[in-house]
């Protein structure tokens, strides 16, 4: 879905309504929708009871309407609002978010509520420096991965408790900072079971090696 989109809008007098909303178990593909605003819900009853996954990409507005249902979400571009109403989707497991040029910080608490929040992806923001103050309360969290984050400079103070797997790609001074043994922030992963720190370069030389081994 593209265009000059405000509201995605159903009423209980439409077919849309009592038929696909209701049994909406995806949302893909709605993108490049700069002035679009929200999901609309009929007074007192959830409109998507069904939807599982939301992947949007370039609607600056959007903000997220109370939603149980739903467990993953991709959001690309900038998201300054939706970020803030990210906490109203409190069923989420997975979260990707990413390409953004202009957020140096994120909403303060954007993750509360998403207590049972397993994987989180954030990549390819290139101003960012801090990551959220409160990912260090998300006790259910397995799977971070860091990815294109040049100017991301430190993990949060109190540490990633519970974390299995942690990938950094690109990030250099996170990188210099995690380095084992010796990073100042190596103390705050060393307990992670899976943790990888690399380089495009070397990444790309690891895909060659797999690749050669296959032939």
């Amino acid at each position: 879905m593209k265009g000059e989109c405000q509201m995605i809008e159903f009423n209980s007098s439409s077919d849309i309504y009592n038929g696909k909303a209701h049994h909406l178990t995806l949302v893909d593909g709605l993108h490049d929708c700069p002035k679009l605003e929200g999901l609309s819900r009929e007074e007192g009853r959830e409109l998507f009871p069904r939807l599982r996954k939301i992947d949007i990409a370039y609607c600056p507005k959007l903000s997220f309407p109370h939603l149980s249902a739903p467990k993953e979400l991709s959001l690309v571009g900038d998201y300054t609002t939706g970020l803030n109403s990210i906490s109203n989707l409190n069923s989420l497991t997975s979260l990707t978010i990413g390409y953004d040029d202009k957020t140096v910080c994120f909403p303060k608490e954007f993750l509360r509520n998403l207590t049972l929040l397993e994987s989180l992806v954030i990549e390819n923001y290139y101003e960012l420096k801090v990551l959220p103050g409160d990912l260090a309360s998300l006790v259910t969290l397995k799977s971070l991965k860091i990815i294109d984050c040049p100017k991301l400079e430190s993990l949060p103070e109190e540490g990633l408790r519970g974390l299995q797997s942690l990938l950094i790609i690109n990030c250099y001074e996170l990188e210099r900072r995690c380095e084992k043994g010796k990073g100042e922030d190596w103390y705050k992963i060393a307990h992670i079971p899976k943790s990888l720190l690399l380089r495009y370069m070397i990444l790309l030389l690891l895909i060659v090696l797999l690749v050669g081994l296959q032939l």
